[in-house]
């Protein structure tokens, strides 16, 4: 008589089966207690063995009703319990993923495996994490939420192009784009790229997105003010010139922009990016001391020194003061000029103040060069047509005569400016040690 074709099924047996005599040996021990079962086709001969359980799943019965002391058995197939290769490293079974950390940091092979119960996932990544390596929130240093999501807003230009994304961040800070719940923000770009205008809304008009930030900041603030304001609620402190952005402001900094601590103002003046960093040597430069006590004397009604703006470098050259890197570099060059800056003043201006006497005298004024008691050299001008340009005050003995160091119609200014490029802006008198101007 044929044999019986069975398939063997070992995938409840304990012991793992590597050849066939340890095959042949359960095979015997089974054979006794598979007497007398019945066979048909697709019927189940179960066995109780102290290793486990021995299945048998027969084929073909080959016209044998049941299992008789005698009866042979073709096994045509063997079911073996699968050896897991990778397993994960938290509960031992199958771990078809890969830790990111323990990537790279080089763990043994194998034991950067984790399953997908296990695994933490970033969303809309194939970025896996294993328990001891789930990654921190970013939204602050010392975060301790799970990060879940990767920010659209940081994700960098470079991470776009190829590489994957490395800042993570909380359910605590996650926000989803106005019309496309698929984009996902951190609470700062969120606030960047979607905070309305704070005007529009008090207002109760069509409400803009506030794309420009009043970028107010002292000494002594960790951030910028931040308020969000729209091009027509904005204002731009012009510190790089008419073509290009200023410093935002809101109303409230606008107005305290002209009653400021000059420290703060120069402080919040160097930490502005300027709009084209590698060019800002040559695009109104802040290299011009003269030009830097322009711009922190907008809307002052008492302009300052450049002794008070000495005072200003004195404390901003004090430790504790939060600079970052770049802006440290600019304060650091800008001292520097300022220094040499106060050092040559004192020649320049009795150079220029002789020559100007000089210019009266030539005219045939030589009266009005005996008033003229000393000058200020307010400000120089760097560009365009009037380059070199200085602008003073001039200081007399007497509020007399005015008018001839003017000249009729401006002539003699006119030429004074020609010669020997000096503007006199104003005029002061100085008596008793009481300086009076003489602007009308």
């Amino acid at each position: 008589m044929a044999p019986v074709q069975v398939i063997c099924d070992l995938r409840k047996f304990n012991q793992i089966i590597t050849n066939q005599d340890e095959f042949a040996t359960i095979f015997q021990e089974a054979n006794n207690a598979l007497v007398g079962q019945s066979l048909s086709r697709g019927a189940s001969l179960r066995v109780n063995l102290p290793r486990g359980i021995f299945d048998l799943w027969v084929v073909d019965p080959a016209g044998t009703q049941r299992v008789a002391p005698d009866t042979e058995f073709n096994v045509v197939d063997v079911l073996r319990k699968p050896v897991i290769l990778y397993k994960c490293q938290d509960c031992g079974k199958y771990g078809p993923l890969r830790c990111e950390t323990c990537q790279a940091e080089e763990v043994p092979k194998g034991k950067e495996r984790i399953c997908s119960l296990d695994a933490h996932f970033i969303k809309d990544t194939r970025l896996a994490f294993c328990k001891k390596h789930i990654p921190a929130c970013r939204c602050l240093p010392n975060c301790t939420e799970k990060a879940t999501f990767f920010c659209s807003g940081c994700y960098s230009r470079a991470e776009r192009n190829g590489q994957r994304p490395t800042k993570f961040y909380g359910e605590h800070v996650h926000y989803f784009h106005p019309h496309n719940n698929d984009i996902d923000y951190c609470n700062r770009c969120y606030d960047r790229l979607f905070r309305p205008c704070g005007i529009c809304e008090k207002q109760g008009t069509r409400v803009s997105l506030g794309k420009w930030r009043c970028a107010f900041r002292t000494r002594h603030s960790k951030e910028v003010c931040g308020e969000a304001r729209c091009w027509d609620h904005s204002f731009q402190w012009k510190i790089w010139g008419p073509d290009f952005t200023g410093v935002i402001l809101c109303e409230q900094h606008k107005q305290y922009l002209g009653n400021a601590d000059p420290a703060d103002l120069l402080f919040m003046l160097l930490s502005s990016r300027p709009p084209h960093e590698t060019r800002e040597k040559h695009l109104f430069s802040l290299q011009n001391i003269y030009r830097v006590r322009r711009l922190l004397n907008r809307n002052r009604q008492t302009p300052i020194t450049f002794e008070q703006l000495g005072e200003a470098f004195r404390i901003l050259a004090q430790p504790g003061i939060p600079w970052l890197p770049d802006p440290k570099r600019r304060f650091d060059r800008l001292l520097q000029l300022f220094q040499e800056f106060m050092q040559e003043r004192p020649q320049k201006t009795s150079d220029l103040l002789y020559r100007v006497k000089q210019f009266y005298q030539k005219i045939g004024k030589p009266a009005l060069a005996e008033q003229i008691v000393w000058l200020n050299i307010e400000d120089q001008l760097r560009g365009g047509d009037r380059a070199g340009l200085y602008k003073i005050h001039l200081y007399l003995n007497s509020s007399q005569n005015t008018g001839l160091f003017i000249g009729t119609g401006g002539i003699i200014v006119k030429q004074l400016s020609a010669e020997l490029k000096v503007q006199v802006t104003e005029f002061f008198c100085v008596q008793n040690g009481v300086v009076t101007s003489l602007k009308k």
